[in-house]
């Protein structure tokens, strides 16, 4: 190919950079050409929308809502992404006539892929094909295919370091011996613009860090290249990144997760995952320190890191089944239980955090552990308690709308 050709949606289909496809609507807008590639996993991408994007998805931010999909594919073709490519997968809702309809009269492909091809298997080839054919935009499209692959990381419930290494030398990717974790929850009540300006402060900051927003978080990936830093040198990286954040307009009274220790390539999820735990037990505290400090090695981190979601559910379903077929009053049981546990079973600690009488926390724990039938002097089964509602709400954070999917037993 000439690489001054422009590379189109026809081209990516034709060159086999997308596996086997269908395109169910939208065939008058193959020739649009795409700059680079998104993979869509949250509602709200507008921030890093540009134009000419294909984007990638396996509907998970629909949650099986074909009307939240429906208004993002007008989103999206509002912000002129060059096509709409979907895996099925058990969040992703049916395709509806009405948007194949918009998908034809906007001239906007809608393209199915294999269920079996992995993001990875496309972006490797699709950005070799756009660097050789646009040496001018190789900066853009490095900084998107390094999101993507840290996205990636993130989502992967097992990978060794020599996979990771692998995987971000196919996409010429720098590497480095550590990295620090930083992470904050995403707050909605913020103009969309305020990730914007700060992933503009960071880059203005001269800072060698990768910003993403990932599932409902924002996170700051730094690289290092030391990979035995002290806990106070992490600290002070970490708090003069929470300064430039704040000067962006992120809230100042919003919790900011960081680590202990730096780490390798593939610890990041695990990482990632102690940090959204971190914030988690924050808000049954009443400590309410803005920078929260967070371990790589918890039993439930390494649960949560290593094992697929089918088999976490598993995990959960057998020991808080039955609470979750409650619903409310399950929940309810479950934050009681939760609190209980974190406040090293005391039960007066528990009533101030949750605002009731302590006769109420012996009602709830005496009814929970009467519908699970657990023995309340046993404290294996306290622990397995704690790590099945634990699971079941992280898994919730770290995947939006995981609760709909699996609400039902």
């Amino acid at each position: 190919m000439n690489k001054n050709t422009s590379v189109t949606v026809e081209v990516l289909i034709d060159s086999g950079c997308l596996g086997e496809v269908d395109v169910l609507a939208g065939s008058r807008g193959l020739k649009r050409q795409v700059r680079h590639l998104t993979v869509l996993s949250t509602p709200d991408p507008w921030d890093w929308l540009e134009g000419n994007e294909m984007v990638l998805t396996t509907g998970y931010f629909a949650g099986g809502n074909s009307q939240t999909l429906f208004e993002t594919l007008k989103r999206l073709i509002d912000k002129g992404i060059s096509a709409f490519c979907y895996k099925e997968d058990r969040h992703m809702p049916p395709i509806s006539i009405e948007m194949l309809e918009l998908a034809d009269k906007n001239n906007l492909p809608i393209i199915r892929l294999s269920k079996d091809i992995r993001w990875i298997d496309i972006l490797t080839p699709v950005y070799t094909l756009l660097t050789q054919t646009n040496q001018a935009s190789l900066k853009n499209i490095q900084l998107k295919t390094t999101r993507l692959f840290f996205h990636n990381l993130l989502d992967q419930p097992v990978i060794t370091l020599e996979e990771a290494t692998r995987i971000a030398e196919s996409l010429a990717l720098p590497l480095h011996p550590a990295y620090i974790l930083t992470l904050m929850p995403f707050d909605r009540r913020k103009p969309q613009d305020v990730t914007k300006r700060i992933n503009e402060s960071l880059t203005a900051a001269g800072l060698d860090c990768v910003f993403l927003k990932h599932n409902g978080h924002l996170v700051v990936i730094s690289p290092r290249n030391e990979a035995d830093l002290s806990a106070d040198q992490i600290e002070n990286t970490s708090r003069h990144l929470l300064d430039i954040v704040h000067s962006a307009g992120y809230p100042p009274n919003l919790p900011f997760a960081y680590p202990l220790c730096t780490a390798a390539l593939n610890q990041l999820r695990q990482h990632y995952i102690e940090g959204v735990i971190a914030l988690s037990m924050l808000k049954t505290s009443k400590d309410k320190a803005t920078m929260i400090p967070y371990d790589n090695a918890s039993v439930l981190g390494l649960l949560l890191s290593t094992q697929d979601t089918d088999t976490l559910v598993s995990y959960a379903r057998s020991r808080i089944g039955a609470l979750v077929e409650l619903e409310e009053q399950g929940q309810v049981l479950m934050d009681t239980a939760r609190t209980y546990h974190e406040t090293n079973f005391s039960i007066k600690q528990t009533a101030d955090i949750l605002s009731v009488h302590p006769s109420t926390v012996k009602y709830r724990i005496g009814r929970l552990n009467e519908i699970l039938g657990i023995d309340p002097r046993n404290l294996k089964e306290k622990m397995e308690l704690y790590f099945a509602i634990k699971t079941w709400e992280i898994l919730g954070e770290i995947e939006p709308d995981f609760e709909k999917s699996y609400r039902c037993f």
